[in-house]
Order: structure tokens, then C-alpha cells, then sequence
């Protein structure tokens, strides 16, 4: 094997095993709680790794485990996919083959191919949405629920039922064949029914198709209403008729999409509101039309940019896109997906940050290399703040309404506040970096006035000193953050840490033996006798006599010194072979689980190391024992739900795992609440 491969498969083997070891605690929590996105995004992250790492050495089927695994969380992610118990179990099986390739790799440094039924387990699980999942949702707090809406499911499911049949009919209204006077009055039914459940978004959208207050063409309020109704989908797990209504209208929007497109070629060499407005419409019409293809998205963000590439690169792409529509092509060109690929470089490539700007940021906390991807009116809207005056950065985060004003909420922050970035944070709300001349509390106050039922939004002023936002450099060690602790820490093989302590053993010896020979050797005694033989017989050699005391006092301190040092690196070493106990806690929650769904019972367990640590080998001699005592709990003390139920006992069982620490002694306690020991029947065992 090559030095370099060798480098590559120590590293694959160190950050492949944090990868597991952070994925399995998360997998096994969600036994009793649904995991929240910054849990699920920890998880995407670490099978993305592994998949990356894999595919340095060439390791197919574990990259192929690995990719598979991260597709499904992506589901999850987006919001297409609930989290279920039945992903939770696929993934613990993805962890398993992980682990069983990883160590067939280290053993013999050669792949294996991924195991064929679990990658179809989890191909047709990432394939299986929202709407039609059989599993029932969970219960958890941060999941959207039909309570959210209405109190009254039932009556969710009605409406969502009344959308479906009359949504295709409004369809008239954009010239398609049909009965007019039938789709105005599903129309003010749908509005009745709409104002009775308070369902404000689509109460407004179904009330800008009355002819009273129609103001824009009817394919847009179509297509805005579409997307309401495919949000509606999405929060009650029922059709609502929003890909019914966009088939309906698929001709009108086919033309209307064709002919904007071409409407923002001609506008973009103008920029400013009219591209944008352009491209915001072209963007609605897209999302009913096809709300899985981002190209429409994509253009909104191009259109920001002023650059002479951006701009050639976004005209080809909309000529073709157009011509597409025309020929009302089913799918997209591959000339049109070769020219959207140069877009997205076009837009995606760095901007040069001016010097002073590239300085204001870092004072300031600002991660540059994020910027420098940001459009021209962007970066000009940061640069003000290089004229001086009362121009500030802030980083703002704001929690989202509900899904009927969402919309409304975004644009009035993007027009009050004109933010540089923006992005979704981890709790679900946005994240605003804006340079402005407001104040917090004068947008906070704005924002009370327009939306007096929302609460205000968290603001900081950034200088240098609050370094917890989102804009930060990824080096920042952030107060709280996991992986900046980790990053501070390296993994050492043992066999290092032996031959280490066993210099450091050499070293102490040679330091005692050192201590040895100034300390209690006859040198001093003779020094002492020689000098007075000198005082006393020959004079002229008292200089010489002088440089021995003083080399002998010299050799006294630096044997002083040479023992403290040796005696603190002894001290230290000492500690680099303890290990947290947490470590070998970690074994069993895996094992306490399959256990108990061998056996059919509900059991919660909670581990508990309290921080402390002790010799690695200590680790090696408590582990086969409290296994032993845990698969007792869960085989003998544990009782089936139907005896707990029986005896008044909530079904989940609860096993704990505790170690505390007196002075130098450690106590280890395993504890359940199940029937405990029968003290009779080991009598009569033992006898």
C-alpha cells in the first residue's frame, strides 16, 4: 500500500468512527423524541461525510450505503418525508452496514459491495411523500399538526376535500373551457368556508378572484392560490387540488411562462424593479407549473447581478427556456441544463472584496468568504457602510408565521430592511444580515406595526465582540459549539501513548538517579574537606576551589528543576490514558434497544457518566459486566407491557445507568423499575 493510501485510510478510519459515534446517539434518541432539523441536518451532515471519505479510497458499496442513507434524510430535511420509527430502524440498519464495510476495510483494506436490500429499503422509502406515507405522524411539537389550523380535523379534511373538486373548475377564469358562473360560486363557497375555518392566505387569495377586487391577471391569482393550496396540502397531509388546478391550467401558464421569460431578457439589460418584478412573476407561474424545478428561483437570484457574465449567461438561458415553451417540450433541453449549469457558476463565482470593506467585515466578525459569493447590489448595499455616518451592521433572526401571511411577512422584510444575506435558521425562523442606518428598536417597532401579533425579532449590532450569529467565519468558536471542541482534539493510537509512558518511566528513573548522586553522595562531604585542606595548606588554589562549590551548587539547582519538570510531565501523562466512562456507556443504549424489541417491551434508557473519567483499562474490565447486569434488567426485570399495565405501571420501562465519584472512588449503579430480584426463587437456586 502506497504512503499516500495509508494516509488516507488512517484518516478514513479516525473521522469515519466520530461520524458513528455522533449518528448512533441521535438515531437512538429518537426512540422518544422526534429529532428536531438541527439533529437531522447533524445526521445529513455525517453520512455526507462518510460518503466523501469513502469515496477518496474508492470504497463503493459503503459510498453507495452512505448516499443512500443521506437521500433519505434530504427528504426529511426538506419537509418531503416525516421522520418515522420505520426511517429511524432503516438508518440504524444503513449505521450497521457502515460499521460492517468500515471494519471489513480496516481489516483487510478492500471493498465490498453495499448490501442490495437495504439499498432498496431505503430507495423506496425516500420515494414514499408526505401525502401518502402510511406511518402516522409523531407527536412532536416542532412538526406542523392539523391542530396548528383548527381544532377540528375532520372539518380540515372536508375543506381539503371542497378544494379538490373546485379548484380544476376555476380554471375558466384563465380562458380555459368550463362554466364561469359555476366556478363564481365554488368560489364563494370556498371563501365561506375559508373565513369560517380562519384560513386568512386563502381566504385573501380565493377573495383577489372575485371580480371586484381582481387587479392582476387571472393566471397570476391562480397560481398564487395554487401554491397556497399545495402549502395546505403540505400542513394537513390531505390533496387539496393544487396539482389538479396547475393541470387545468397547464396551456396558460405554458404561454404566460414563455412569454415573461422573454419579458425578463428584454428587461434585464435595464436591471432594477422591472427585472426584478419580471422574475418574481416568472417565478410564481413556475412554482404552479412545476414546483420541483428551481430554474425560476434561479433567475430571481441571477437577476441581482450586474456582472457582464451573469448577465450573458442568464439571456441564453431564457431565450432557451422560452423556445422550450413554445414547443411545450415535456422536459427540459439538454442544451437548456448545459446553459443553466453555466448560470449557476456565473452567479456562484467569488466577487473581489475592496480591501477596506475585506477589514470591516473581519473586525467586525463577518465571514468574507461568504460574501465575496453575494451580487453587486448586495455587496454596494454593505460598502455603504465605509462612508461612515450612523451606517451599522446588524444580524437579525425572526421566527415565520404561519403559512397564509408567510409570503406577505418575507417581502415586507425585504423591502424594509433590504437585507445583504438571508438564509433559514436552524429553529425554523430567517436570519437577516442587513447593514442599515434603523435602529433594533425602530425595527422592532415597524415590525409591531405591521404585525402586532408577532413578537419581536432578536437583533444584534455586530462589532467584533458577539460573535454567536450566523454570519460568523466557521473557525469562530462559538460559545456552546460542539464541533469547535472537537476540532481541538486529536486521537492518539494507544500503542503511542504506551511507548510514551514508558519514555517518561526512563526519564523518571534517570531523574531519581540524578537526585541520587547530589543529593546523598560523599561529594559535598569531600568538597567540604578539600576546601579546608586548602584554606589551610595551599591558598593559591582557593579559586580553583571556589569554581567546584559553585559548579556543585550549579548541578544541585538544575537537578531541582529537572525533577519538578519530570514530575509534572508524570503528572500529566497520567491523565492521557483515562478516558470519559460516557464511552463505555455508549455501548449499551444500541443493545438495550434491539433487547427489548426482541422481547417486545418499552424501555427508555438513560446513561448517565456525570463527566467522569478513569483508565482505559478499567473501561476493558467494567465492560463485559455491566452488559451482563443491563441484559438481566431488560430480560428478568423488566416485565411485559401487559403485567405493567396490570400492576399500574406506566408501559415504558426505565432502566439507569449512573456513575458518581467520591474522592478516589468511583460507584457505578444500575437501577429499573421493573419487578426486581426475587429473592425466594434464587434461594431455591443456589440450593
Amino acid at each position: 500500500m502506497s504512503d499516500s493510501r495509508t494516509e488516507l485510510l488512517e484518516q478514513f478510519v479516525i473521522e469515519t468512527q466520530q461520524h458513528i459515534e455522533e449518528i448512533e446517539p441521535i438515531l437512538l434518541a429518537a426512540e422518544w423524541e422526534v429529532p428536531d432539523k438541527r439533529a437531522i441536518a447533524a445526521l445529513f451532515r455525517c453520512f455526507h461525510s462518510i460518503k466523501g471519505l469513502s469515496r477518496m479510497l474508492g470504497l463503493r458499496g459503503l459510498e453507495t450505503v452512505a448516499h443512500h442513507a443521506e437521500s433519505l434524510l434530504g427528504e426529511v430535511r426538506a419537509d418531503r418525508l416525516r421522520f418515522t420509527p420505520a426511517i429511524q430502524d432503516l438508518l440504524l440498519q444503513a449505521l450497521d452496514a457502515i460499521r460492517a464495510l468500515r471494519e471489513r476495510t480496516i481489516d483487510g483494506g478492500q471493498d465490498a459491495a453495499a448490501p442490495a436490500a437495504l439499498v432498496a429499503e431505503l430507495q423506496a422509502a425516500a420515494t414514499v411523500t408526505n401525502a401518502t406515507a402510511t406511518d402516522p405522524p409523531p407527536a412532536a411539537p416542532a412538526q406542523p399538526t392539523r391542530a396548528v389550523l383548527h381544532e377540528d380535523a375532520d372539518t380540515l379534511i372536508y375543506f381539503a376535500e371542497m378544494l379538490c373538486e373546485c379548484l380544476p373548475n376555476l380554471a375558466v377564469l384563465a380562458g380555459c373551457p368550463g362554466d364561469h358562473a359555476q366556478a363564481i360560486e365554488d368560489i364563494e363557497s370556498l371563501l365561506l368556508a375559508a373565513e369560517r375555518l380562519e384560513l386568512r392566505g386563502l381566504q385573501r387569495r380565493l377573495e383577489h378572484l372575485t371580480p371586484i377586487a381582481e387587479k392582476a391577471p387571472p393566471i397570476d391569482r391562480l397560481a398564487e392560490l395554487a401554491a397556497d393550496a399545495s402549502r395546505f396540502a403540505r400542513l394537513t397531509g390531505h390533496d387539496a387540488g393544487a396539482d389538479a388546478l396547475a393541470l387545468a391550467l397547464a396551456e396558460p401558464l405554458r404561454v404566460a411562462r414563455a412569454a415573461e421569460a422573454r419579458n425578463l431578457a428584454l428587461s434585464w439589460n435595464n436591471g432594477g424593479d422591472t427585472a426584478i418584478l419580471a422574475a418574481r412573476r416568472l417565478l410564481r407561474l413556475s412554482l404552479a407549473a412545476a414546483p420541483t424545478d428551481d430554474l425560476a428561483a434561479l433567475l430571481l437570484q441571477a437577476v441581482t447581478h450586474t456582472d457582464p457574465a451573469t448577465a450573458d449567461a442568464a439571456r441564453i438561458v431564457l431565450d432557451m427556456l422560452a423556445d422550450d415553451l413554445d414547443r411545450d417540450a415535456g422536459i427540459r433541453s439538454d442544451v437548456l441544463a448545459l446553459a443553466t449549469d453555466n448560470l449557476q457558476t456565473a452567479i456562484t463565482a467569488p466577487r473581489v472584496i475592496p480591501a477596506p470593506l475585506h477589514k470591516l467585515l473581519a473586525d467586525r466578525g463577518v465571514d468574507t468568504i461568504r460574501i465575496g459569493a453575494i451580487g453587486p447590489i448586495a455587496l454596494a448595499r454593505l460598502a455603504s457602510i465605509l462612508e461612515g455616518g450612523d451606517r451599522h451592521l446588524l444580524s437579525v433572526m425572526v421566527s415565520l408565521p404561519p403559512a397564509g401571511t408567510r409570503e406577505e411577512f418575507l417581502d415586507w422584510l425585504e423591502q424594509r430592511l433590504e437585507p445583504v444575506l438571508a438564509e433559514v435558521s436552524e429553529h425554523g425562523g430567517v436570519a437577516l444580515l442587513v447593514a442599515t442606518k434603523t435602529t433594533a428598536e425602530a425595527i422592532n417597532a415597524d415590525m409591531l406595526v405591521a404585525y402586532p401579533r408577532r413578537g419581536a425579532a432578536e437583533i444584534h449590532r455586530l462589532d467584533g465582540q458577539f460573535l454567536d450569529h450566523p454570519w460568523a467565519p466557521p473557525t469562530t468558536n462559538r460559545p456552546g459549539s460542539g464541533r469547535a471542541a472537537e476540532d481541538n482534539q486529536v486521537r492518539v493510537p494507544v500503542e503511542i501513548l504506551d511507548r510514551l509512558f514508558g519514555r517518561i518511566g526512563e526519564f523518571f528513573n534517570i531523574s531519581s538517579a540524578l537526585n541520587v548522586l547530589v543529593v546523598d553522595s560523599q561529594v559535598p562531604g569531600v568538597l567540604q574537606r578539600l576546601n579546608d585542606h586548602v584554606v589551610m595548606k595551599a591558598p593559591a588554589l582557593l579559586p580553583a576551589m571556589d569554581v567546584l562549590q559553585r559548579q556543585q551548587s550549579d548541578l544541585a539547582q538544575i537537578e531541582a528543576e529537572v525533577h519538578r519538570l519530570v514530575s509534572l510531565i508524570h503528572e500529566a501523562t497520567l491523565g492521557l490514558r483515562v478516558i470519559p466512562l460516557e464511552t463505555l456507556f455508549n455501548r449499551y443504549p444500541r443493545m438495550i434497544r434491539e433487547l427489548a424489541k426482541e422481547q417486545g417491551k418499552q424501555i427508555r434508557f438513560d446513561a448517565q457518566a456525570n463527566g467522569i473519567k478513569v483508565d482505559k483499562g478499567m473501561t476493558e474490565l467494567l465492560g463485559d459486566p455491566l452488559m451482563h447486569i443491563l441484559r438481566n434488567s431488560v430480560d428478568h426485570g423488566v416485565e411485559p407491557a401487559e403485567q405493567r399495565h396490570a400492576l399500574g405501571k406506566p408501559p415504558a420501562a426505565r432502566i439507569t445507568l449512573t456513575a458518581t465519584q467520591n474522592g478516589n472512588r468511583i460507584a457505578v449503579e444500575i437501577a429499573d423499575d421493573g419487578r426486581g430480584i426475587d429473592a425466594e426463587r434464587v434461594r431455591q437456586q443456589a440450593v
